[in-house]
C-alpha cells in the first residue's frame, strides 16, 4: 500500500489543470455511492485517488489513513474512464470539499467536489420540513452535491424554492429527496427559460422531463417550419410550472397549435391528418373534430385553420367555428391542399394543367374565383384516407401523367421510385419523350425514354 501511495504522491506533486476535468455525480444517495468519470486523453489504465477534506498532497503519506478516502484504478477507453466509489466516514467528517486526483503515470489531473454523507442529507430534509424551504434550498443542493450540476447556475433560487414548496412535506428518504431536488432543478430551468435548454435550435434536456415521450415530439422535430419551432420555444420556455406534466402539456399544446398553423410545407392537407391523429388532444383544447363530419366542404375548414395566425387555442376555436358556419356557402369542396401546412393558403396562386396536353404548368390566380385545381375524377377506390389529394390525383390521372398500382388502387401512401418520378416529371413538363439516348447501364424497360429525356 505504501508503494502505491508513493506513486500517487508523485502524481499529485505534478498536478496539471486541463479542460478534461473529472466529474463526480451521486449514483446512490442512500448508500453514499458516487461515480467519478473523466478523461486523461489517452486510453489505458488510470489511477484514481480521493483525498479527504482538510488534507492535501503533502498529507497523503504521513497521514494516509486520515487523508485518503479512496484509491483505485479504472480503464480509460475512447469515451474516458468511469469508476463507482462508496464513500466512508470513519473519522466523523460528515462531508465537505474533497479532492479527486487521477493519473496514467505521465499526466496527472485534479478536481475538487463537495460531498456530504447520509446523516447530513437526512438532517437537511428534517430542517426543510420543520422550518420551510425558504433559505434552505441552496444548502440542500450543496449537501446533495447538485450545486455543480450544469443547470444549477442557470436557474434562480426563487424558482427552486417555489417548486420545492409546491411538493409539500418531504419523506425522510435521501434517495427520494435527491430525485425531488433533481426534478425541481429541471422544472426550474424550463420555468426560467434557461438558455442552456436550447441547443442547435432545438430543446435539450427533453428526456429529464419526459417531452421526448410525447406523441407530438416527432412532429416537433420534423413537421414544423422554423417559425413554428420558435413559437413552440416561446410558448414552453418561461412558464410557471410545478410538475413535469405541466411542461409536457404546454409542449404538446404548442406543437399541436403550430403543426396546424405553422407546418413546414405549404398547404392544408396536413390538418385532416391532425384531426384524426390528435382528436382527443384537440378536444381538450376546445376543438371538436366531430363537428366537421357535418360539413361537405371540409377542405374550406382545413384551409382556414392552416392559414390562420392564431396564437392560442381559444382564438383557433373561433376560427374553426366560423369556418364551419361558412364552409358550405363557399361552393364545391376545394381540392388539393398539399401534403403539409405552413400558415399559408392556395388562394394567391395554384398550378393547373393545360387542357391541350402535358407541358410547362400554368400558374393561375383567381380567374375562376377559387384558385384551386378544377375538379377531376379518377377510378381509384383507396383515396378515402387521402381525400385532400383526390382532386389533384384526378387532374394528373386525366392528363395521363400518373396511373395507379392497378385499375382501382392508387396506393396514396406508397413510395415513388426514381424512374417513376422521372416519368411523371417528363410527362408534366416535357411531354412524350422522343429520341433521347440512355446514358445509364442500370436503366432498362419502360422507364428508359423517360429517364433519358429527364437526363438530357
Amino acid at each position: 500500500m505504501k508503494k502505491v501511495l508513493c506513486i500517487i504522491v508523485s502524481f499529485v506533486m505534478v498536478i496539471c489543470q486541463c479542460a478534461f476535468a473529472a466529474d463526480v455525480a451521486i449514483k446512490d444517495a442512500g448508500k453514499d455511492i458516487v461515480t467519478v468519470s473523466g478523461s486523461i486523453g489517452e486510453e489505458g489504465l488510470v489511477s484514481v485517488m480521493i483525498i479527504n477534506p482538510g488534507f492535501g498532497a503533502d498529507d497523503v503519506l504521513p497521514q494516509s489513513r486520515q487523508a485518503v478516502q479512496f484509491y483505485g484504478t479504472a480503464n480509460e477507453d475512447a469515451d474516458g474512464f468511469e469508476i463507482d466509489v462508496r464513500m466512508t466516514d470513519p473519522h466523523g467528517y460528515e462531508g465537505g470539499e474533497y479532492t479527486v486526483v487521477y493519473s496514467n503515470g505521465s499526466v496527472t489531473k485534479t478536481e475538487s467536489f463537495v460531498f456530504y454523507f447520509y446523516g447530513k442529507k437526512l438532517d437537511i430534509i428534517k430542517s426543510i420540513n420543520e422550518d420551510g424551504v425558504e433559505g434552505l434550498a441552496a444548502d440542500a443542493y450543496r449537501v446533495y452535491s447538485l450545486d455543480n450540476a450544469k443547470l444549477y447556475d442557470a436557474v434562480s433560487t426563487q424558482s427552486l424554492e417555489r417548486i420545492l414548496l409546491s411538493m409539500g412535506e418531504f419523506e425522510e428518504n435521501v434517495d427520494a429527496m435527491y430525485d425531488a431536488l433533481l426534478d425541481a432543478l429541471h422544472i426550474a430551468a424550463y420555468s426560467d427559460g434557461a438558455d442552456i435548454l436550447l441547443e442547435d435550435g432545438r430543446l435539450s434536456y427533453v428526456d429529464v422531463v419526459g417531452i421526448d415521450e410525447e406523441d407530438t415530439y416527432e412532429d416537433y422535430l420534423s413537421k414544423l417550419s422554423d417559425s413554428g419551432v420558435k413559437e413552440v420555444h416561446d410558448a414552453v420556455l418561461g412558464g410557471e410550472y410545478e410538475t413535469d406534466d405541466d411542461i409536457k402539456d404546454a409542449f404538446s399544446d404548442a406543437v399541436l397549435l403550430n403543426y396546424i398553423t405553422n407546418a413546414k410545407s405549404m398547404g392544408f392537407g396536413h390538418v385532416s391528418e391532425i384531426f384524426k391523429k390528435y382528436d382527443e388532444l384537440l378536444s381538450e383544447n376546445g376543438i371538436d373534430t366531430e363537428l366537421i363530419d357535418d360539413v361537405d366542404n371540409k377542405n374550406y375548414v382545413y384551409k382556414k385553420l392552416a392559414s390562420s395566425t392564431d396564437k392560442n387555442f381559444a382564438d383557433l376555436k373561433k376560427t374553426y367555428e366560423k369556418a364551419l358556419k361558412n364552409a358550405d356557402s363557399q361552393g364545391e369542396s376545394a381540392g388539393g391542399g398539399g401534403g403539409g401546412g405552413g400558415g399559408g393558403s392556395f388562394s394567391e396562386s395554384t398550378v393547373t394543367i393545360p387542357s391541350d396536353g402535358p407541358s410547362t404548368p400554368v400558374i393561375s390566380g383567381q380567374e375562376n374565383g377559387s384558385g384551386y385545381i378544377d375538379n377531376a375524377s379518377h377510378p381509384f377506390e383507396d383515396m378515402a384516407d387521402a381525400s385532400w389529394a383526390s382532386e389533384s390525383v384526378g387532374a394528373l390521372y386525366k392528363r395521363g401523367i400518373i396511373s395507379g398500382k392497378s385499375t382501382k388502387a392508387f396506393d396514396p401512401s406508397g413510395f415513388v421510385t426514381r424512374e417513376e418520378f422521372a416519368k411523371m416529371a417528363v410527362l408534366a413538363f416535357v411531354g412524350r419523350p422522343e429520341g433521347a439516348q440512355n446514358p445509364f447501364s442500370d436503366v432498362s424497360g419502360w422507364s428508359v425514354p423517360y429517364v433519358a429525356s429527364a437526363f438530357c
